[in-house]
């Protein structure tokens, strides 16, 4: 596919969207003001303010049948003042039920297995973006964006609101405050209408009730389904300014280096509203010591890996940067900042973010400078963003972003330098129809870079690169069949971006069928089949393909159990290492792939799972591959996690050889804001352990100590030998003050 049919693909994209636009009815809630009366977020709903709230009831049960009417009902009721949203919202009890909590631990997935409730806020009102509010019996939170209706769901964004929890004899209540900077709530003296809904997650009957129904095919976080928050007026006024200092200090001791070395370190993040819905941030010397670890893995596979982003800088105002597919061709993916091709840390030695929404328009502007390293020249990266939203749940946009390298000497290393930056730029579209079942989504990016390679390990060739990439994807409550094409130019080189493979031509067509019983010992069955052909991007040439169908069943208990099989074909075009002493060379193979998996019901105590695949298929060769996980509490203060990968690889001219990933993690909540972290990982391939600690302590909303120890160690034939081993003391504060 030539560029020019990209581009007018695209553009037939972005003229649908413009005339895309849906109406369908919400259910809405007046909040009530809060006037002088002091709420105490305890669980329990007594004072004046909330017995003369309205009460939003009736909620609808979406899983495991949709639109059926729960056994017993929930409550909803909203208040507000000048700074925040206050949400009481009551859940009523089966006979004898004793509601189950086993979380403490803050953004935790496991949350969703307790009896739970998640707020869902639309505050932009723009049917895409969530911000979300969970708690637990036990007044555990989790918090999180989600872009795009569920396209990108970040449980890292890192919100301060506060919530209290009550469990009585035959309800259990859950009180909240959630400050208008939480939201992202722009100050509006006029009567405003927020979109919102609420999910209970019952345990008892594992079953989840909306306030709102959202179908179940749309995903939890469709904003298209949500309902409304009316009457709310002189909320978010003045503009919020936030400091967020730290001090840090780390002990370091490597081997082969001078003994063991401490480095303080101190910078901090400035956020501010700017305007009404526009805000501005900052951060200087950025430290990202308490962020979680990325999973022990092995590639086995001659294409990248792909990592989520975790840190709190870059998921701020993450919707408005989202671009492209993730995982597969995104323009731009900000773990390239900060992070070498590695994994280890680029120091950041600061940055500017500006990001917001007027009136229809949505826009972000972000600019980081990061410090040269051994591997790493000095860089300055900039990113613009715009977004035109178009009806309810349309949108047409642009991205340009662009890297330059600058000549700053730092770790031993001067940095090469030219005036001809790295260039990206591209142009999307989401247009939905039929009261948005059917969805069409494009996007068309190009890279340029007109002087030579800077990386000593990036093999692009200077010049210009496209990628594009179209999709129609049907919603339906049994059929959800989606078709998309994907165009990768082997010169695509976003330096700010992620690419899983280059010069390809793949188009792709899934066709899942989903069955719902309403009675019974079976709650559904799906069958499903795929389709995929890989091209090069002249398409003169096969790259391989595959065929494949899956079938699954749920049990009434939440049992899942599921086959598949795979047929295979791949073309290799270049000789590439996949383990240490394993090269595969070019050629094509083909096989059959089967699979299959069981599940545990996640909200039973232990909660497991194991998937099993074999293939023939595999570069020549034969491999088996296992992977199992398992979760276990002991009482809600201690949790045990484990997950294990195992491959055994039969290749021709190689003997036979295995690989094996461990990742294990004890969680201690003393309760929800004293948690500690011991977490292990292996990989045998790396010839690596590391052992880590996190203790965290939240000790006011949006101040934390953390105190984390990691140690990596060796385990290669010559036996056990420490790599490095560091402790980090992180003290942060912060300071609100309205302007």
């Amino acid at each position: 596919m030539s560029r020019a049919r990209l581009l007018g693909v695209c553009a037939m994209l972005l003229l649908a969207a413009s005339t895309a636009e849906a109406q369908r009815p919400h259910p809405t809630l007046e909040a009530q003001p809060r006037g002088d009366s002091a709420i105490q977020l305890d669980g329990v709903l007594d004072e004046a303010p909330w017995t003369r709230a309205a009460i939003g009831s009736h909620f609808v049960e979406r899983l495991p049948i949709p639109g059926a009417h729960p056994p017993v009902d929930s409550e909803v009721r909203v208040l507000y003042d000048h700074d925040a949203l206050y949400i009481g919202i009551t859940m009523h009890l089966l006979p004898g039920e004793s509601p189950r909590g086993l979380t403490y631990q803050r953004d935790a997935y496991r949350i969703w297995d307790d009896d739970a409730v998640t707020l869902k806020f639309d505050v932009r009102h723009d049917h895409r973006t969530t911000v979300g509010f969970a708690t637990n019996i036990l007044g555990a939170q989790l918090d999180y964006i989600s872009t795009d209706n569920g396209r990108s769901f970040r449980r890292e964004y890192d919100a301060v609101w506060e919530v209290g929890t009550q469990v009585n004899a035959d309800s259990w209540v859950a009180e909240f405050r959630i400050p208008a900077e939480a939201l992202g709530l722009s100050p509006d003296d006029d009567a405003r209408t927020i979109g919102f809904d609420v999910s209970r997650d019952h345990n008892a009957r594992m079953a989840t009730d909306d306030w709102s129904l959202i179908p179940p095919e749309f995903g939890s976080t469709s904003a298209l389904h949500y309902g409304e928050i009316t009457g709310v007026t002189g909320i978010g006024g003045g503009h919020l300014l936030s400091l967020i200092p730290y001090a840090a200090g780390t002990y370091l001791r490597e081997p082969g280096g001078d003994g063991t070395t401490w480095t303080p370190n101190g910078g901090g993040d400035i956020r501010m509203r700017i305007a009404n819905d526009v805000w501005g941030q900052a951060t200087i010397l950025t430290d990202f010591a308490e962020v979680d670890l990325d999973d022990a893995t092995i590639n086995l596979n001659r294409f990248p890996l792909f990592f989520p982003e975790r840190r709190p800088f870059f998921l701020s105002g993450a919707d408005v940067f989202e671009f492209g597919e993730a995982g597969v061709s995104q323009l731009f993916f900000s773990r390239r900042i900060g992070l070498d091709a590695n994994g280890r840390t680029v120091p950041i030695l600061g940055g500017i973010k500006t990001y917001g929404r007027v009136g229809n328009t949505s826009f972000g502007i972000l600019d980081v400078a990061t410090q040269a390293t051994s591997t790493t020249p000095a860089s300055n990266m900039n990113v613009l963003r715009l977004r035109q939203n178009i009806g309810e749940s349309s949108f047409v946009g642009a991205i340009l972003a662009m890297r330059e390298y600058l000549p700053v000497a730092g770790a031993g290393r001067v940095a090469p330098f030219t005036a001809d930056p790295s260039i990206s730029a591209g142009v999307d579209g989401l247009a939905r129809f039929f009261d948005d079942r059917l969805s069409l989504t494009g996007y068309a990016a190009f890279t340029r870079r007109t002087g030579e390679p800077l990386l000593l390990d990036d093999a692009a060739q200077a010049g210009d690169g496209g990628s594009g990439r179209i999709g129609a994807a049907w919603l339906g409550q049994n059929w959800t069949p989606s078709l998309s094409m994907l165009y990768v130019s082997d010169e695509f080189r976003p330096e700010l971006g992620f690419v899983r493979r280059r010069g390809i031509l793949q188009t792709r067509v899934e066709i899942p069928y989903l069955h719902r019983f309403k009675h019974g010992v079976l709650r559904s069955y799906t069958l499903g089949a795929t389709g995929q052909i890989t091209r090069t991007d002249e398409g003169d040439a096969n790259l391989g393909s595959t065929t494949g169908w899956d079938a699954s069943i749920t049990t009434r208990g939440r049992w899942e159990f599921l086959v598949g099989a795979d047929y295979e074909s791949d073309t290799v075009e270049t000789e590439f290492t996949l383990v240490p002493g394993v090269v595969i060379a070019p050629g094509s193979y083909r096989g059959a792939t089967m699979h299959t998996t069981v599940t545990s019901p996640s909200g039973r105590n232990p909660a497991a799972s194991v998937y099993y695949e074999v293939t023939n298929s595999y570069f020549g060769g034969i491999r088996h591959y296992l992977f199992a996980d398992l979760a276990l509490w002991l009482g809600p203060h201690f949790r045990v996690t484990a997950s294990s990968t195992n491959a055994w690889i039969t290749l021709p001219g190689h003997p036979a050889f295995n690989t094996t990933t461990l990742n294990s993690d004890l969680t201690i909540a003393i309760n929800a804001n004293l948690t500690s972290d011991f977490v292990v990982q292996v990989n045998n391939v790396a010839k690596i352990v590391i052992a880590y600690a996190r203790v965290r302590w939240r000790f006011q909303p949006g101040s934390d100590v953390f105190l984390v120890y990691r140690e990596d160690v060796d385990f290669s034939d010559d036996g056990f030998s420490s790599i490095a081993r560091s402790l980090t003391l992180k003290a942060s504060y912060r300071f609100d003050a309205l302007l």
